[in-house]
């Protein structure tokens, strides 16, 4: 191959990866400008809420905070709106990546690696 054409060559790369830099740079900025300029206007309950959704949803919230969590989804359209996308992404998760349970020898082969490191510190 000529010389001059892998400078050509080496030169395009070299352009397209500082291309993918830039996008990956403008997108960045611009979730975090998003996500900042979103925060910004929640009040303090809808803060809450966005902060104890998850734990709601993974059923390990208290009878309080899931009360207080069905009230502003009653009551508050952008509070409906995140409980409706989370609840889209589980059940996209739930679909495409069903549980599985552990193999039966796990916990028996765990169990011996524990004992066998314990006894090598002891």
């Amino acid at each position: 191959m000529p010389k001059k054409w892998v400078t050509a060559r080496k030169t395009k790369i070299l352009n397209q990866k500082s291309n993918i830099k830039v996008i990956k740079k403008k997108h960045l900025n611009s979730v975090k400008f998003l996500n900042y300029t979103v925060m910004e206007k929640l009040d303090n309950e809808q803060k809450y809420f966005r902060s104890i959704l998850n734990m709601v949803l993974d059923g390990e919230g208290d009878r309080q905070e899931v009360n207080f969590c069905m009230n502003k989804i009653a009551h508050c359209t952008y509070c409906r709106t995140q409980f409706e996308q989370e609840n889209a992404v589980r059940d996209c998760i739930k679909k495409y990546n069903p549980y599985m349970p552990p193999p039966q020898d796990l916990l028996p082969s765990i169990s011996q690696l524990i004992s066998q490191q314990s006894a090598i510190y002891v």
